[in-house]
């Protein structure tokens, strides 16, 4: 696995709000009881390393003073690096304004209309979603793992 000096990697400006106040208290905890088990996932742009899901694991490493941590270099389009984020989030749970944010990307992207028949979600979403059709918000709770 790749490390690379916590200093040197930065959130991602598209996320900056919505990650930049997250709680990583059990982070922390966590990384400093069992280490790093998933790589920090970064994209590269002009030779910055910016965070794209990771972001509380980065906060603890800081934290707790770690020098290298383990990243995974990924390419993203600039386009998708909001959507991306939210789907590669392997966080267990969600702040309120995390799920929010996350519900207003992923509505967005599903479009305004009820009950329409939505071509090509499975391919965006990576699930089995393909064809979906009817109540956007159940849709969107199942594509996020929500109970709405």
């Amino acid at each position: 696995m790749k490390t690379v000096a916590t200093n040197k990697l930065l959130i991602h400006p598209k996320l900056i709000d919505v990650k930049s106040q997250i709680n990583f208290n059990k982070m922390v905890v966590i990384i400093r009881e069992f280490g790093f088990k998933f790589p920090i996932i970064v994209t590269e742009d002009d030779n910055q390393l910016l965070i794209v899901d990771g972001v509380r694991r980065w906060y603890a490493a800081q934290q707790l003073n770690i020098q290298q941590v383990p990243i995974k270099v990924v390419t993203i389009k600039e386009s998708d690096v909001l959507i991306e984020s939210i789907l590669r989030n392997t966080t267990t749970k969600r702040s309120m304004r995390e799920i929010i944010e996350a519900l207003k990307v992923v509505l967005g992207i599903l479009g305004s209309s009820q009950g329409k028949r939505r071509i090509n979600v499975n391919e965006l979403f990576k699930g089995d979603f393909e064809n979906a059709t009817g109540d956007r918000f159940k849709l969107a709770g199942k594509i996020l793992d929500l109970d709405l």
